[in-house]
């Protein structure tokens, strides 16, 4: 089944956000890296990031308007 990009409408492309650190989803731009993610306060960790590992977030992306779509959810793979 093909994805299609809810902002442009063209097909996406399956792939992964890598990251050698936690990748953490919050509401408050930091200066420093987040040290835990503050999980009464909405915030929390993207899969695969809390590894010791290279984080590997399955990703969609549309290469017509660079939008990325990620899940949140550790059963989601790209």
């Amino acid at each position: 089944m093909e994805c299609i990009c809810p902002a442009y409408g063209g097909s996406l492309q399956k792939g992964y956000i890598q990251s050698p650190r936690r990748i953490v989803w919050t509401t408050k731009k930091r200066l420093l890296s987040v040290p835990a993610p503050e999980e009464g306060m909405g915030e929390f960790s993207l899969p695969d990031s809390e590894s010791l590992h290279v984080s590997n977030c399955p990703a969609m992306h549309c290469p017509s308007c660079g939008l990325i779509l990620i899940s949140t959810k550790e059963d989601r793979e790209a």
